[in-house]
């Protein structure tokens, strides 16, 4: 019955986070709303999105046509020998209009620009979803000091009566002073252990408060019927980690980023190719020389093939290409980096979940044994067989064992939820399924 209770008791918080289509918002949902809306490092993530979408269209913006007018209206004044001093306004203008033909380093860098933005979306991906494992975790640490105060409240309440009891009992002379000042100890000893995980339940709702920015007043809970199993076959784990997870993502949009700006530094060596067309309006021709005392100008239009072909620029293409070509090494290897981390932690998440269950069920035995040994000594301290001491002491490992049983039910859904982060498994499909898992369906 402990086990179960627990279980449905744990269980209902996972399935509260991880569903929002079966049911209505409680307020761990609620806090995983609020910091998915509101934290700022998703806010932060979201302006770098933004940033690099327009750098985006900044690199592809040169692709298209460009268009410049300039104009300029000038006075003159003109002094020949024969003619003498003239004066005279004058009027030019220029239409331009441009269209890149073949500028192949530009079309590359504008690649190179489209993988930063699908890399800032997979990284804002990736932080989301290590949000939701760490909101998830925060909060089990609060139910976990939350159990802990219940518990040990649940003892003092125990001590009180045996304080209580010992002392009528010591007033008779019936059992030694020793004995209830052993008593004594121990239950302020308990009051200290309160105020302690009073302290860790405070701590672990700031944290909550810090990631979602509000502070949960109540601990909602929901009723659930079943344990998920463990997972079996790591193999396939990891397979989906390594296919499925947004931060190696993201490593492999900046790998590409950084192959597409090499090439671009290669095609620096090309020649680009370009068409013009030129609109010019003047009413003076060189020098600023009126063309005629009337002032009537002329009308140019012209279009022209542009081949612009790079010969010498001082070694900047082959610096441009050997720093994005280093670029590309350092992402590799991060990219090595972050994917031997998945296998591992999605690989001891797998053995975690798998000794799980019999680790709940081994810590439930031996807590079960040592309450029947606390029993037995309570007993024979009754009889005069054993001391306050001993009892005492049974009393502790009942505790200690109860902590140990509560902390493998908790490290076995940390397991399991370890698993669905590290392997990007947040997603709404995988979301259905953790709640048909923990709400009975």
């Amino acid at each position: 019955m402990l086990r179960n209770a627990f279980r449905l008791k744990l269980l209902s918080v996972l399935v509260l986070t991880l569903t929002s289509h079966h049911t209505k918002a409680g307020v761990l949902l609620e806090l995983y709303q609020q910091a998915i809306t509101n934290n700022p490092t998703i806010l932060s993530k979201q302006f770098i999105i933004d940033q690099t979408k327009a750098r985006e269209d900044l690199a592809f913006s040169k692709l298209l046509p460009q268009i410049t007018a300039n104009g300029s209206y000038s006075k003159n004044q003109y002094n020949s020998i024969s003619t003498g001093v003239q004066n005279y306004p004058g009027l030019r203008g220029v239409v331009q209009a441009r269209q890149a033909l073949f500028d192949l380093a530009t079309f590359l860098r504008y690649r190179s620009a489209e993988d930063s933005t699908r890399q800032a979306t997979a990284e804002q991906d990736a932080y989301r979803l290590e949000l939701s494992g760490e909101l998830l975790d925060r909060y089990l640490l609060t139910l976990e000091a939350v159990d802990k105060i219940s518990y040990l409240q649940e003892e003092k309440n125990a001590v009180d009566m045996q304080v209580k009891r010992l002392t009528e009992m010591q007033k008779r002379q019936m059992v030694k002073i020793t004995d209830l000042y052993e008593v004594q100890a121990y239950h302020e000893q308990l009051a200290t252990q309160i105020i302690e995980a009073e302290n860790e339940k405070a701590i672990s709702l700031e944290q909550l408060r810090e990631i979602s920015g509000i502070l949960p007043t109540n601990l909602d809970l929901l009723s659930v019927q079943l344990f998920p199993k463990a997972p079996n076959n790591v193999e396939q784990w990891i397979s989906d980690a390594i296919n499925s997870n947004p931060g190696l993502y993201a490593l492999h949009a900046a790998l590409d980023s950084a192959e597409h700006n090499m090439a671009a530094s290669r095609a620096d060596h090309l020649p680009v190719l370009s068409l013009q067309a030129i609109e010019t309006y003047s009413d003076q021709s060189f020098d600023n020389r009126q063309i005629s005392p009337t002032g009537n100008g002329y009308q140019v239009s012209s279009v022209n093939l542009l081949v612009n072909v790079p010969i010498y620029e001082g070694g900047r293409v082959e610096a441009g290409y050997h720093e994005a070509s280093a670029k590309r090494q350092i992402v590799l290897q991060e990219f090595e980096k972050l994917k031997r981390e998945i296998e591992r932690q999605t690989r001891s998440a797998f053995l975690n979940a798998s000794s799980g269950e019999s680790k709940i069920d081994s810590t439930l035995r031996h807590l079960e044994a040592i309450k029947k040994t606390h029993a037995a000594k309570q007993q024979g301290y009754e009889l005069g067989v054993n001391t306050i001491v001993d009892v005492l002491e049974s009393q502790r490992d009942v505790y200690k064992a109860h902590i140990e049983y509560q902390k493998s039910c908790y490290d076995y859904a940390r397991s399991l939820i370890m698993l669905r982060v590290w392997s990007g498994g947040l997603s709404v499909e995988n979301i259905e399924e953790i709640d048909k898992w923990f709400s009975g369906h």
